[in-house]
Parts: C-alpha cells; structure tokens; sequence
C-alpha cells in the first residue's frame, strides 16, 4: 500500500513539474505604433506562445510563431506573415534585451523559399511583461 501511495504521488508530482504555469506573457509595440504583439509566457521552459499581432489595429490573423525563445536575458521570436504571392515568405523577428524592455525588430522579405531574406525594415520594439 505504501508503495502504491508512494508511486502515485511521484507521478502527481511529475505531472505538476511538466504542467509549468503559462500564466504571464509579453505586450510588445514597434516605435511607430504600427505592430503590437501579444505572446504568451510559460516561464521554467523558456518558451513563448503567439496570441495575437495586430498591423495598423488590425489582427493579422493568419500570423504564426515560427520560433521563439524567452531566455534569461534575451526574449527572441520569429512570427511568419501572411502573403498574396504563391511561395514567397514574409516574417517579422525581434530580439528584445529582457534588462532594458527594448529591441529591434524586422521585417524580412524573400520571394521564394528557401531563398535569401531581405530586410525590408528595422524599427525599435519594447516589450512589458503583463500578468
């Protein structure tokens, strides 16, 4: 019986351990307005999660999280942007200084995948933690 009392409360509590809470996120807004992007945090994994990007106060939609990485000191992620043109690829990236709350932000362009990204603007981004 102990062992069983044992057993599944080493189960629970490996369940908790993997289960890390995702209950804080990232408020991010370029220098000139134009992008605002909400992501949510999970912190012990140092992992992010798209919730919303909005252009000009519009959602984008069909934006998707590439990558992204909420480090000790640098909060990075790479979101595809949707686009017209057949086979072509659009993404914004931005890499945020977690001491400072500011980075820089891209948006890069290739007409074709694979093929070289172009960056076609680089504007100032800063980022709050929101609870």
């Amino acid at each position: 019986m102990k062992v069983l009392a044992l057993t599944t409360l080493l189960m629970l509590i490996s369940q908790t351990a993997s289960a890390m809470p995702c209950d804080t996120g990232y408020f991010c807004v370029s220098k000139s307005g134009k992008y605002k992007i909400s992501l949510q945090r999970c912190r012990y994994r140092n992992n992010i999660h798209l919730i919303s990007i909005k252009k000009d106060n519009s959602e984008i939609a069909e934006a998707t999280l590439n990558k992204g990485w909420d480090g000790e000191n640098i909060l990075g992620f790479e979101i595809n942007l949707p686009l017209a043109e057949e086979g072509a690829v659009k993404i914004l990236t931005a890499e945020v200084v977690k001491s400072h709350k500011h980075g820089v932000m891209k948006i890069k362009y290739a007409e074709s995948e694979p093929g070289p990204l172009s960056v076609l603007q680089t504007e100032k981004i800063s980022c709050k933690i929101v609870e």
